[in-house]
């Protein structure tokens, strides 16, 4: 199969795999989230919060409209086809220190105001961070898809007015505020994230060659640091667009490393050196769950380039061209998440200072694997998160010169510690 038949096939396959997961997996329920008022508490800041939360869980929202009239008619209730509400009240507690603390009181309720389910949770400070909406968004969407009770046996009417204080409580129910009718799917993913990586990268590269061109093995000295900027774009919220972003990133080493190359006859040399490494993709989420993660596909362009003194056999090696990568992303625990991702590089573009030194390209191409974790840093800041991860890219090319082939490849370890901040 040709390198970039992999890619489509695998496209084609997210793409046949919707109808068959989308018959095995319910409808998600829509929750309308009620949030009292209560001094000190934002109530817009918690309601988005969970917001979030729910979409992750596969809920659909539908916000309430204001009305003057307390009670809405089981008509509109069935006519949006709403599965639950959430009643979610914010109170202060008692705290030994000056920092004010609060509790939230959870009720799931069904459309007629029955409750389904309560819970009551301490929080930290004024708002929800990602563990504590998680458990909420958890509990919300497993009370709002339990399937309602049967029809109960109708009872013969009694032969006398019941007296109040003799009635039975069946079940508790409140005052429900007209609900709007339900928007288009709204989206799963920020509209934009800002990335920043510190990281280490180690390289090795290796030439195989035939007289009179040498056989070397190369390897940096020790990791050389760098830096890696990067940022990805969802325009589009709402629709089957809210699925497709684009993202972009750039590193660069930004001191000079000294590097050691060791040849057969020659002695160890020590030359400056640097990397640069640019990607731009078109990213695309796949609109279901795989085993509770997310699935995802780039396509795009991608450069490598290691500068090298010119001076000794050591020479730059630049690749460039096309890149097809798919990612897995998985919750952990809490607030953690596993990122997983593998990519391949087909007949890139090879530099000039190769093709000089070892002759014309007969074939190249390149492979990428990446894996880390990610999880929540609210309590410093909103929406940023902390990640640490590896990079491995591997170059394999062959080229031949008057008749002699000659091999050569080079791999680049990367490890990643950085933060990532969300722009909802």
């Amino acid at each position: 199969m040709k390198p970039l038949g992999v890619g489509l096939v695998f496209a084609l396959g997210l793409v046949l795999a919707q109808p068959v997961l989308a018959q095995r997996v319910p409808d998600p329920p829509r929750v309308s989230i009620l949030i009292s008022q209560s001094a000190g508490a934002p109530p817009a800041t918690v309601r988005k919060e969970l917001e979030t939360a729910l979409k992750k869980n596969g809920a659909t929202i539908v916000p309430p409209a204001a009305i003057d009239t307390p009670v809405v008619p089981p008509e509109i209730l069935n006519q949006v086809g709403l599965d639950a509400i959430v009643d979610l009240r914010l109170t202060p507690r008692a705290s030994k220190t000056k920092r004010k603390q609060y509790e939230a009181d959870v009720r799931v309720l069904a459309a007629d105001g029955t409750v389904r389910a309560s819970e009551r949770l301490p929080l930290k400070g004024k708002g929800l961070d990602r563990a504590e909406a998680g458990k909420l968004a958890t509990l919300i969407v497993g009370a709002a898809t339990v399937p309602p009770n049967p029809p109960e046996v109708a009872q013969p009417a009694p032969l006398g007015p019941v007296p109040q204080e003799l009635r039975p409580e069946t079940a508790e129910t409140v005052p429900l505020p007209e609900l709007a009718p339900p928007t288009s799917t709204q989206a799963s993913h920020p509209f934009l994230v800002l990335l920043a990586d510190p990281m280490g990268t180690f390289r090795s590269a290796r030439v195989n060659a035939q007289p009179p061109l040498q056989s070397l093995d190369f390897s940096t000295g020790s990791p050389y640091a760098g830096l890696g900027l990067g940022a990805e774009l969802f325009p589009f919220q709402s629709g089957w667009m809210q699925y497709f972003g684009l993202g972009v990133s750039y590193s660069f080493s930004f001191l000079g490393v000294d590097t050691q190359a060791n040849t057969l006859n020659a002695p160890t040399l020590r030359q400056q050196a640097n990397e640069q490494r640019f990607n731009g993709d078109l990213i695309g989420y796949a609109p279901f769950k795989l085993f509770g993660g997310q699935l995802s596909l780039r396509l795009g362009l991608a450069y490598e380039g290691f500068n090298i003194d010119p001076t000794g056999p050591l020479v730059s090696a630049n690749h460039f061209g096309a890149r097809i990568m798919a990612g897995y992303e998985h919750p952990l625990f809490s607030s953690v998440s596993l990122n997983v991702g593998f990519g391949y590089l087909p007949a890139p573009h090879v530099g000039t200072d190769l093709t000089q030194t070892f002759g014309s390209v007969d074939s190249s191409f390149g492979i990428q694997a990446q894996a880390g974790l990610s999880g929540s840093l609210e309590p410093v800041l909103h929406n940023l998160r902390w990640t640490a991860g590896y990079d491995f890219l591997r170059y394999s090319d062959r080229f031949t010169k008057d008749g002699n082939d000659t091999t050569f490849s080079e791999n680049y370890h990367r490890f990643m510690v950085g933060f990532a901040y969300r722009i909802d």
